[in-house]
């Protein structure tokens, strides 16, 4: 952290110049500041894709699940009338479709987790053989953020076709 004068025009492709907070001029040059701000640039454009492709994923199976709640709701009319007709409440309506709903989060969680897993210790080891380095982490905040997300996107998937379901009398479900 020093003050280096003229350093910019000696070697303008390959410095970097900051200023301190005491407001001292450093510059930084050489390679390494190359490939460090490409190395920026890198994790940037993944921030981006991981998270466009996580949000689309996200929708999606909340479709699919949407969609392979209501078929079994479908098939199930009957059985769901006969349970309001002897006392059953929408909630223990729910309660049934969402034990289904979780199980097959359940098993989709542990289906991402070992891909996250995967796709982070390749990107890594692409990364560690070129510059030494590890930037992708899977830890506890990323198994928190998808065990929540796959919580919430089950609890809509199941909680809007089973609503329309359980509004209905018992007398219409029976009969359909």
């Amino acid at each position: 952290k020093r003050d280096i004068p003229n350093v910019e025009a000696a070697n303008p492709h390959n410095s970097n110049t900051s200023l301190n907070e005491d407001g001292a001029k450093y510059t930084v040059f050489g390679n390494y500041v190359n490939v460090l701000e490409y190395l920026d640039e890198l994790i940037k454009e993944f921030y981006k894709l991981f998270l466009y492709a996580g949000i689309f994923l996200c929708v999606f199976a909340l479709l699919m699940l949407s969609n392979i709640i209501s078929v079994s709701i479908s098939n199930k009319t009957r059985e769901i009338g006969i349970l309001r007709a002897v006392g059953a409440r929408s909630m223990d309506v729910f309660k049934i479709f969402f034990s289904e709903s979780l199980i097959i989060m359940i098993v989709c969680l542990v289906l991402s987790i070992l891909m996250c897993v995967r796709v982070c210790h390749s990107l890594n080891m692409g990364l560690a053989a070129e510059l030494r380095i590890s930037v992708f982490v899977f830890g506890m905040l990323s198994f928190v953020v998808i065990l929540g997300l796959s919580l919430v996107t089950t609890f809509i998937a199941t909680y809007i076709p089973v609503r329309k379901a359980a509004k209905k009398k018992p007398v219409e479900s029976i009969r359909s």
